[in-house]
């Protein structure tokens, strides 16, 4: 996370929720366009599958981070992911949620100890369409970034707690252009940042093809890197960058 914050939250995307950080709801070219006086509503499930690196600290224990998907497959109790999105005319509002129940006893990526985490992480954003011509568009992105992490680490009575909740402001910009009837290219930014201890990037690449007037497959590649540092000397750090393949469905109901 993104998240978007500990391996469990980033590696763990792979099993997916439903909702929409900012779905561009552009269709076929002979698909009818949506009824710009109508509140529309798009739903977006995806699955994602990073490699996540970095380092997660607890007070002076800082512990270096190499998961791959599979590592953590096999250790998530509950996850999902999505996105939702209601759009009126060139204006939408969004979110996107990743919620994540994660255990596993010797996990080796973190040396080998019992691992229990619970992460929810949001992207709640709003944009508004400029259409650039026939097959381009921009789309200028304003929200908020919400983690919140509950992580135990070790078996007792050697056990480490971390909790982490915080949010931060987010901007950014997704860029849509169709250079086929059914094809469509999306590339997105978005970076939250509170202060030099918790900040964000987002960034993804997308091709989309239109299976039927309001419905998309699409598959993309993703890069969320995420940090953050508890005001306690003795809390949690983490320092994490995930990147990998995302692929789902899109329908505007």
């Amino acid at each position: 996370m993104t998240f978007r914050t500990l391996p469990a939250y980033l590696a763990a995307t792979a099993i997916g929720l439903a909702g929409s950080l900012l779905p561009f709801t552009t269709q076929a070219q002979d698909a009818p366009d949506a009824d710009p006086k109508q509140v529309q509503f798009t739903a977006e499930p995806y699955v994602w599958a990073p490699t996540v690196d970095g380092t997660v600290s607890l007070g002076v224990l800082s512990l270096p981070i190499h998961v791959r998907p599979q590592d953590l497959a096999s250790g998530l109790r509950l996850g999902a992911m999505g996105r939702a999105a209601l759009s009126k005319g060139r204006a939408t509002l969004a979110i996107e949620g990743i919620g994540v129940d994660f255990k596993r006893d010797r996990f080796v990526p973190l040396l080998g100890q019992d691992v229990k985490v619970r992460v929810l992480a949001l992207e709640m954003t709003g944009g508004y369409r400029f259409d650039l011509g026939r097959s381009v568009a921009v789309t200028p992105l304003l929200g908020l970034r919400y983690n919140s992490i509950n992580a135990r680490f070790g078996t007792a009575p050697a056990v480490l707690r971390a909790k982490g909740d915080w949010a931060e402001p987010a901007a950014g910009l997704l860029v849509a252009a169709r250079p086929a009837r059914r094809l469509e290219l999306q590339g997105k930014l978005l970076a939250g940042r509170r202060d030099s201890q918790r900040h964000s990037l987002d960034l993804r690449g997308e091709v989309a093809y239109a299976l039927h007037p309001r419905t998309q497959v699409f598959a993309s590649y993703r890069y969320l890197k995420q940090n953050y540092a508890s005001a306690s000397a003795e809390g949690l750090a983490i320092d994490l960058g995930g990147d990998g393949p995302l692929a789902g469905l899109r329908h505007r109901f």
